[in-house]
């Protein structure tokens, strides 16, 4: 018997007991109809997720209930325990959901095994952390924009790790799209203090550059009288980008003031 599902739904007629005759065409029909819901669903129609309603939910709002248990392991990862390997699961970059009293948000920057435990390394810079609190509510997303995902995260950055300190800042925010990561940073009208020398900017997330690269971003630099396009270094393996004070690797002075900076750019993670 030909099945009607899933070109149209089979209609059926209600039978009663002692009084309707049956057939096997009755129970044929039946099979053929379960066949073709099987066939269009296929094997495992919930893959990953918890059910198939939490899959084509995720399919609305790019978020997919992963069916693990998150918990707490610091203020910047959470850890899954007795899981084995499934990393494939938990690229870099993806993006994280979950409860803990309110909503967080997060990037996931690294995952690694402990045993058969896996940890995964979050960052939802300045904005979110996770707490020593139970973990509900938990979801990852790759999709480029998932529902209520923010994109655009503020950081602090390290300002006072070489020769020359800025003063201060007024704008550092980060976003990542896989395994890129953009960053916008502006200070105005700042001092530089300390000894002559470079300036080191810190950066959200570590770079995965196996090499030096020079010019990684875009720096404009202004001193209150000129404007200065200023070169500027990422060291492989660095959370920091070293600024110069133009172009040929010219030192900041023990003390200048008046300074603004402009950054921005991409480098991979």
């Amino acid at each position: 018997m030909t099945a009607s599902y899933p070109s149209s739904v089979k209609s059926f007629t209600t039978k009663s007991d002692l009084t309707d005759l049956y057939s096997a065409s009755h129970i044929n029909d039946l099979q053929a109809e379960v066949v073709a819901i099987e066939t269009e669903l296929g094997t495992l129609p919930k893959g990953s997720y918890g059910s198939v309603k939490l899959r084509l939910d995720g399919a609305d709002t790019g978020w997919i209930s992963p069916g693990e248990t998150w918990t707490y392991n610091n203020a910047t990862s959470v850890v899954l325990y007795g899981v084995g390997d499934i990393r494939e699961k938990y690229p870099i970059g993806c993006k994280i959901k979950f409860v803990q009293t309110t909503i967080k948000y997060f990037y996931l920057i690294g995952a690694t095994m402990s045993g058969a435990d896996l940890i995964l390394t979050l960052s939802g810079g300045s904005d979110y952390t996770v707490a020593n609190a139970e973990i509900t509510s938990n979801y990852l997303s790759y999709a480029s924009t998932p529902q209520g995902f923010p994109q655009w995260f503020n950081y602090v950055p390290s300002l006072n790790t070489d020769d020359a300190d800025l003063s201060g800042y007024d704008l550092a925010k980060f976003a990542i799209v896989g395994r890129l990561c953009t960053i916008e940073f502006i200070a105005n009208n700042r001092n530089i203090t300390g000894s002559a020398g470079s300036i080191k900017i810190g950066l959200p997330v570590t770079t995965s550059l196996a090499v030096t690269n020079s010019h990684q971003f875009t720096v404009a630099m202004f001193n209150g009288s000129i404007y200065a396009a200023v070169r500027n270094e990422l060291a492989n393996g660095s959370a920091v980008v070293k600024l110069y004070k133009d172009f040929s690797s010219a030192s900041f002075a023990a003390s200048e003031t008046g300074y603004y900076f402009r950054i921005s750019g991409s480098y991979p993670i």
